[in-house]
This record gives C-alpha cells, sequence and structure tokens, in this order.
C-alpha cells in the first residue's frame, strides 16, 4: 500500500448513469496532477468531493484507490486506462 498526495488537474463524465443496487450511479474520471487516474461512482450527478486544483491524500492498492478530500473520504477506483 502506497500513500501519495497530489491535486487533481481533470474531472470528466464516465458517461450514462448505471441503475444497480445502490440506485442511480453516476461515473466520472479523475485525473491527478502526479498521473494517477481512475473513475469515482457518485449518487449525486454534480458530484463535489473532487475539484479541479484541489489536493488530496490517496491511499493506493493493487485493487484500489482511496481518496480522501479534507471533508471526508471517497472510493476512487484505479484505472490505467482512460
Amino acid at each position: 500500500m502506497m500513500t501519495k498526495t497530489s491535486i487533481v488537474k481533470d474531472i470528466k463524465s464516465a458517461g450514462e448513469p448505471y441503475n444497480g443496487q445502490y440506485g442511480t450511479l453516476y461515473g466520472f474520471y479523475v485525473t491527478f496532477e502526479n498521473g494517477d487516474n481512475g473513475k469515482y461512482n457518485s449518487k449525486d450527478p454534480n458530484q463535489t468531493k473532487f475539484a479541479v486544483d484541489k489536493r488530496l491524500l490517496t491511499i493506493t492498492s493493487q485493487e484500489s484507490t482511496m481518496a480522501r478530500p479534507t471533508t471526508r473520504s471517497s472510493l476512487l477506483t484505479h484505472n490505467t486506462q482512460m
């Protein structure tokens, strides 16, 4: 497990929402200044956990990345291709 701090540089919609067992989820691709990137799912189509130029602490494992904004934590699924 690795801990990093980086700044969000880009956030893009991942396309159409997904309807699953937890309701409708909206996907977002998040790119960090250090080159890390991943997909974040939000129940809100106007997600506010990630903001461009906001510094985050990320904890990376082989399967996923946990990104922690200053107010609360969020799961960011590691994605090597966007």
